[in-house]
């Protein structure tokens, strides 16, 4: 006398899971696009192409000389 527990059936329903370094890659890769999107629109809006550093003296600036 045993129990004859149900058998599953072969096909799955609910959720199908991806593999979690399918996922991690692919978030990483949209993080980093959507990052330089972000990056390179701010440039282009602020115009920064011409931008170059600036030297306002003290530590290491220009001396004057009396």
């Amino acid at each position: 006398m045993g129990a004859h527990l149900p058998q599953r059936p072969t096909e799955r329903r609910g959720l199908r899971l991806w593999p979690v370094g399918t996922v991690l890659v692919l978030t990483l890769a949209t993080a980093l696009l959507v990052a330089a999107a972000v990056f390179s629109t701010g440039w282009n809006l602020l115009d920064a192409h011409g931008l170059k550093s600036e030297n306002r003296g003290g530590w290491g600036g220009p001396t004057r000389s009396l």
